[in-house]
């Protein structure tokens, strides 16, 4: 390459001296990048580092079942898991997260107030008739923690003695994920959920009339879905990037090594018992 070098600047001085500068500019950028940047250099230690820039609907379209099973399977039987969602939930709702009514109306202000207790401290809050605000708040955060996401559904009804609304909680699953549309030109439907082409704004779900674990549901109904406008769900979850229309489990990076760790336990268990 010096003798190459050499013969170019002897035949173009102004060809050779540009050479060299983009050589010796080429050379600075590798050094800079390498030394800036290690994770992104190419290398025995990051061979075999598959990275694929996917966007996040993409990666949990596809991820999203797989990863709430064995997050479930762990929250059941490794007692790590179970304690550590436990902890989150304690932690993050306590007794229940209690609102602050503001109001300079003293006497209005107690009325609400009243008429939020008997509302969220009884349970006219849920459809199910089982738990009241503060207990669906604790089962709401433990669903997120465990599955990624939790669907609200709002029903309301006429009635002008009770609150106009009730909650009813539904795990992720009813969401029907397999649902796709591109068929018009004002929404699109992605993993079950409708949204506006122009801002992005959810118009609807897509939900199962049974969850779909429900075998014997199956045996009576089939698997079918109908839509349900956006305005009656609230889709909880934790958003970690932009563009991200649901979620994953909390415990999704460890799963592996929680798994690898349990078999050690048990690997461990049968030496103890096998040794005289």
């Amino acid at each position: 390459m010096k003798l190459l070098d050499q013969l170019i600047t002897a035949l173009s001085p102004s060809a050779g001296l540009n050479r060299k500068r983009a050589r010796r500019a080429v050379e600075d950028l590798d050094k800079i990048s390498k030394r800036l940047y290690e994770a992104a250099s190419y290398s025995h230690r990051t061979e075999g580092w598959f990275a694929p820039q996917t966007s996040a609907d993409t990666e949990n379209l596809y991820a999203a079942q797989t990863l709430r099973a064995r997050s479930r399977d762990l929250v059941r039987n490794n007692p790590y898991a179970s304690r550590a969602v436990r902890i989150w939930t304690s932690n993050a709702i306590g007794h229940g997260i209690i609102p602050q009514i503001k109001c300079e109306n003293e006497s209005k202000r107690e009325r609400i107030e009243k008429e939020f207790e008997d509302w969220a401290e009884t349970t006219e809050c849920d459809v199910e008739g089982r738990k009241n605000f503060y207990e669906t708040q604790s089962l709401a955060l433990a669903s997120v923690i465990e599955s990624g996401d939790v669907l609200a559904r709002i029903w309301y009804r006429n009635s002008y003695k009770k609150p106009n609304f009730q909650i009813q909680l539904l795990e992720i699953d009813h969401l029907d994920s397999y649902k796709q549309s591109y068929s018009t030109e004002s929404t699109i439907t992605q993993g079950g959920i409708e949204f506006s082409r122009k801002t992005g704004k959810r118009s609807a779900y897509w939900l199962f009339h049974e969850h779909p674990g429900n075998t014997m549901a199956f045996g009576v109904a089939g698997i079918s879905s109908f839509r349900i406008s956006a305005d009656e769900i609230l889709h909880i979850y934790r958003q970690d990037r932009p563009g991200q229309s649901s979620g994953t489990p909390w415990c999704a990076s460890v799963l592996t090594r929680l798994k690898d760790f349990d078999g050690f336990e048990d690997a461990q268990l049968r030496v103890c018992f096998k040794s005289p």
